[in-house]
């Protein structure tokens, strides 16, 4: 006997989203506008690493997969670069590094060219940054 009765959707998944799931989905926004749209603009993340953890950034870098996204930012004067498995988002490995002296001019950039982004290409009256 086939079944024609229409199926409601589970809207409770919608309602369950965190706020760490919604954080991610706002680093992965920034993430993609940046590295899309800006990467002519935007310096190498190299740059925001001091020379000394140059070497150690590069190594982490090597260990990375096809299904990882970067979190990088600057956090209590250091620099730290989370990585998330795709689709779980979690955090699957976590590096912290000296910052160069042109670390706060690179992230300072990296958040203007990401507000500029979602201004530009959010529809309106969704997304109001501050």
């Amino acid at each position: 006997m086939e079944d024609n009765a229409p199926h409601s959707l589970n809207t409770t998944s919608a309602h369950s989203i965190s706020a760490i799931g919604l954080i991610m989905l706002y680093s992965i926004i920034v993430t993609i506008a940046i590295f899309s749209l800006a990467a002519m603009a935007l310096p190498p993340a190299r740059d925001a690493i001091h020379a000394d953890d140059l070497d150690r950034y590069d190594e982490v870098m090597k260990t990375l997969a096809g299904n990882q996204i970067l979190n990088f930012y600057l956090e209590d004067q250091v620099v730290k670069l989370d990585i998330h498995e795709y689709p779980a988002e979690q955090i699957v490995k976590s590096a912290v590094f000296k910052p160069s002296p042109d670390a706060d001019a690179y992230f300072k950039q990296k958040d203007e060219l990401a507000k500029e982004f979602l201004q530009q290409y959010a529809g309106e009256g969704q997304c109001k940054l501050e």
